[in-house]
């Protein structure tokens, strides 16, 4: 039976609505004809408040280029619609993202002069997005005869200001990435009549790292503030939120006489706020006085705080705390201006209320651990109390230390062991997690969820050339049983996984009812069905962008891949395919993640290298599949867009859970020296492996390696310039991770800076990919340091570089997760991104030379088969 679907005339309207909704564009003193129709005739950035609440419409958008806007205000004054809100995003066009500098002349040291604000909001609807403003008393402000809602503030950065973000009356709105700092007064603040608003990744630091800032902070600077106003606020939550370096110098009362306590938080919530406040994930760090000041209920989840008078101070209502941590209590006061650990400091302050705390984690110099200071009462189960020394006090007050619970200090019970606690602690990574009780006891920063080898693949075919047997083992994570699109087979229902077991999952392909080929080759076995599935894709020869709809994915987490092996033999090359990760909202798909990869030959080279450009520019020749990791959404869509003729290869989703599989045989080899080498049994290794092998000081030649089995190889291993070994500051991590902490905290070299080689020969593996590791540099030495890492192979006698990559150290020391630097040029590196991977490799033998200067080599290597 034909079915038929009715659409209601509202939402026929909604979609014609969006469907004409414009663009506008706009530079400081605008070009030509200035109507905005695109950069070459921009408007000037004189008639944005005509722009915004005349000519534009729900669902329009203003593009502002770069540049200096000097006393230019941004009022929202007129409404988009639910569906189609109006928009304002900043483009760095050349010259960085566009800077509304309100008076130039603003001075720190009196704040409460010059331009008022600078974006005034008293609309509807609207997001504004990627800006910087700075130097007015307001960045971001309406009074209280104002009102708003569902309003968007994405990526705007403010610095200058007496207050960044000081609003009225304004519902159902979120602040997503928006940094204040170098501020008088306060970051944020929802002054009165604020109802469901949301700060997502937003970041408050009144010093921005220059502390003079506190000579001239006014008295309460905060970071957030939810105020006590004539009408309530409600229903705020903070995400991931940081508040830092909230404090004033020299505090006076309005007499002009000394303060005897000094004042200045990370977050308050007033008493009258409505609803459960909510704290997830949220850093607070060296506040004068309470690192999250809190009255009203509130619940906290996995939070964080720092040299605070008081982590968290609590008064009088229900609070919970899950998986939280307060460490170093720290004072400052007109007797003790530069500040100390403290006897009257307290990792949680409660007054009145009924606090439960669980998983926490207190520890100090000195202080209380939990301290209530009224009649109320203050419970905790599962939690640490420890401090250094016999100073300080476990608890004070009417404190219950429940089920679980238990208390340190050296010659005291039992040594929590804490990986690496120090006043010095930015609050993120593992630092605060117990070794002796790991995550059964006190705060505990979760561990790395990797793939498995549980995969369902989809290949992109015809009915002959490039369909894959069940058995062709195919991909970057070689797998068998790929599913097969042919041209008339779009739609497979129930995909089966890589062990041939039908799952839950389907798929449905958009524009891919045509089949082309690039020039791929057929490579030797293993990659002669990889050669299939990355010459064969489909599409329609008009150019529409290709899709393809998953449903039902069994997988409570998992990464998509995405293929490529370049554009139809007579298309035009360079070209740039851009692959679109897009989830279902409402019926609408909506992109969440875009990545792009480049093929400048018509042919995949045989081997498998990644792509992580976020922008068509950045893509490179020879990277040909991206991953959208970490996703949880039960149906996806991949949108490929790269004009006629032109579709994506092949697709894989992989589940994520706790372990890896290692497919093919193992060889790994650990730089270091007597006393610290793994052990047979110590398993390590982004690959995880045991049967490592350990070259040692004097034992730079190794012959015939062990695999992951034990069981010797062929393989021959030869050092040169690795004569001293060396260590960086990584700490002992807890279980499964101490192997890894030993493997990534060691290494060798030369003082003299010449770099580290390693010649490796016979090899057994007809396809093998290296890994290659670095921890970090020798503590004392200079950082931040690009360690350089080149692949090489052996031509007539000469050793040549074949590919080369890129790894940073900013702090001496590995974080304690595996994450791959895929840098291929200098200066391109992240610090974090600790080991680089050259893959499909066929070469018998190799070399790996390391360069980052004196007393610095890289700390292991892996051949991984595959």
């Amino acid at each position: 039976m034909k079915k038929t679907t009715f659409v209601p005339a509202v939402l026929l309207l909604l979609s014609l609505s969006a469907l004409q909704a414009a663009d506008f564009y706009m530079t400081p003193s605008g070009a030509n004809s200035e109507d905005g129709s695109d950069w070459a005739n921009a408007l000037p950035a004189s008639s944005i408040g005509t722009t915004l609440n005349t000519t534009m419409g729900p669902g329009d958008t203003l593009f502002i280029g770069s540049g200096d806007y000097i006393n230019i205000g941004i009022t929202l004054d007129s409404d988009g619609t639910s569906g189609s809100p109006k928009t304002i995003t900043g483009v760095d066009t050349g010259g960085g993202i566009p800077h509304f500098n309100g008076n130039p002349s603003w001075v720190r040291s009196n704040p409460d002069s010059g331009r008022w604000q600078i974006l005034t909001v008293r609309g509807d609807y609207w997001v504004v997005e990627n800006l910087e403003l700075s130097h007015v008393r307001y960045a971001i402000r309406n009074t209280n005869a104002d009102s708003a809602t569902n309003i968007t503030f994405r990526d705007i950065t403010m610095h200058d200001v007496r207050h960044g973000v000081y609003v009225n009356y304004m519902d159902n709105s979120t602040f997503e990435n928006c940094v204040v700092q170098e501020y008088t007064k306060q970051g944020f603040r929802l002054d009165r009549g604020c109802d469901n608003v949301t700060f997502t990744d937003c970041y408050a630091d009144l010093t921005g790292g220059d502390t003079s800032w506190w000579d001239y902070s006014e008295n309460f600077p905060y970071g957030f503030v939810v105020n006590k106003g004539s009408t309530i606020n409600s229903n705020i939550t903070f995400e991931y939120c940081v508040a830092i370096d909230n404090r004033k110098n020299n505090q006076l009362d309005s007499d002009g006489d000394p303060l005897s306590y000094w004042n200045g938080d990370g977050f308050v919530v007033e008493d009258n706020t409505g609803g459960i406040t909510e704290f997830i994930g949220c850093l607070s760090i060296n506040n004068e006085d309470g690192g999250y000041d809190i009255k009203s209920e509130a619940s906290f989840v996995d939070c964080t705080a720092v040299k605070n008078y008081r982590g968290f101070r609590l008064w009088h209502t229900t609070k919970t705390l899950e998986n939280c941590v307060a460490t170093y209590p720290f004072r400052r006061s007109t007797g003790n201006p530069s500040g100390s650990d403290t006897s009257s400091g307290s990792g949680v302050w409660t007054q009145n209320g009924t606090s439960t705390l669980s998983n926490f984690t207190f520890h100090g110099n000195n202080g209380r651990g939990l301290d209530e200071a009224g009649s109320g009462g203050l419970t905790a189960t599962d939690s640490i109390i420890s401090f250094s020394g016999a100073s300080g006090s476990f608890t004070s007050g009417s404190v219950t230390l429940g089920a679980g619970s238990v208390t340190y200090r050296p010659g005291s019970g039992t040594d929590p062991d804490f990986v690496n606690p120090s006043s010095a602690w930015d609050g993120s990574g593992d630092d605060m997690n117990s070794q002796t009780y790991a995550d059964t006891k006190g705060y505990f920063y979760g561990t790395v969820v990797a793939p498995t080898a549980s995969v369902i693949a989809v290949n992109l075919s015809d009915s002959t050339n490039t369909f894959l047997a069940p058995t062709d083992v195919v991909g970057v994570l070689p797998t068998a049983n790929w599913n097969n699109s042919t041209v008339n087979n779009e739609t497979i229902t129930d995909l089966v996984d890589d062990t041939g077991a039908a799952t839950t999952a389907d798929v449905s392909f958009v524009n891919t009812p045509y089949y082309y080929e690039n020039t791929t080759p057929t490579y030797s076995v293993p990659l002669d069905d990889d050669s299939k599935m990355m010459r064969g894709t489909r599409a329609l020869s008009n150019g529409s962008a290709t899709a393809a709809s998953f449903d039902e994915i069994p997988f409570a987490e998992y990464d998509v891949y995405v293929y490529w092996g370049g554009r139809k033999s007579g298309e035009t090359v360079p070209a740039v395919l851009q692959v679109d990760y897009q989830t279902d909202s409402g019926g609408t798909w909506v992109t969440q993640d875009t990545l792009y990869m480049m093929d400048g030959n018509h042919s995949w080279d045989g081997t498998y290298d990644e792509s992580t450009a976020t922008t068509s520019g950045a893509a490179v020749d020879g990277n040909d599949y991206v991953v959208f990791r970490g996703q949880t959404a039960s149906s996806f869509r991949i949108r490929g867009n790269c004009g006629r003729r032109t579709g994506i290869c092949g697709i894989q989703i992989v589940e994520r859970t706790e372990e890896y599989v290692v497919i093919g045989d193992t060889i790994g080899m650990n730089l270091a020296n007597t006393g610290s080498t793994l052990d047979p049994a110590d398993v390590a290794g982004v690959i995880p492996m045991p049967n490592w092998n350990n070259s040692t000081v004097g034992n730079e030649t190794i012959t015939n390696a062990v695999n992951d089995a034990g069981v010797a190889t062929t393989v021959d291993f030869d050092f040169v310039n690795t004569a001293f070994y060396y260590t960086n500051a990584t700490p002992t991590y807890s279980a499964p991770y101490e192997a890894d902490s030993l493997l990534m905290r060691g290494t060798r070299g030369l003082s003299n800076g010449s770099s580290t080689r390693v010649e490796v020969d016979e090899i057994p593996y007809a396809v093998y990919d290296v890994y290659v590791y670095w921890g970090g540099r020798k503590t004392g030495e200079t950082v931040p340091a690009e360690m350089k890492i080149e692949f090489q192979t052996d031509s007539g006698g000469t050793w040549v570089t074949q590919d080369t990559r890129y790894m940073l150290d900013t702090n001496h020391s590995w974080d304690g997760t595996y994450d791959e630097s895929t840098a291929a040029t200098t200066g391109t590196a992240v610090d974090g991104n600790d080991y680089v991977v050259f893959r499909g490799q066929t070469a018998s033998s190799f070399q790996v030379k390391g360069t980052c200067g004196r007393r610095t080599g890289f700390n292991a290597l892996q051949i991984v088969e595959q």
